[in-house]
């Protein structure tokens, strides 16, 4: 939620100078980075958080990650080609959310651990 909220913000700033484009790149960049986060613990779901034997759990989590980023820039090198959306706007919004997700990941596993 917190990152939906940095792109929200990240697009009103870049609206106010870009005009719609910028409000549609915080809003792009934003859906990657929650598309990208969300979908990073989609192979532990699936196992029921069991572990796998011979670093088998280790090569898919990896793989899953490479995928991952391949889609991820695949999505905004395909954006940052449109002309509705400005590469800068795109490029600064991707990293405050991404800064926003870890943060509050960060935050909620040391509330979770007590310290």
């Amino acid at each position: 939620m917190a990152t939906w909220g940095a792109g929200v913000l990240c697009a009103g700033v870049a609206g106010a100078s870009l005009g719609g484009r910028g409000v549609a790149s915080g809003l792009v960049a934003a859906a990657v980075v929650a598309a990208f986060f969300s979908s990073g613990s989609l192979p532990l779901r699936m196992t029921g958080g069991a572990g796998a034997p011979g670093g088998l759990g280790l090569l898919v989590l990896l793989t899953n990650y490479a995928f991952r980023l391949a889609a991820a820039l695949l999505l905004l090198a395909v954006a940052s080609g449109a002309g509705w959306v400005d590469r800068r706007a795109v490029g600064v919004s991707v990293i405050v959310c991404a800064l926003v997700e870890v943060n509050t990941r960060v935050l909620l596993l040391r509330g979770v651990r007590g310290t």
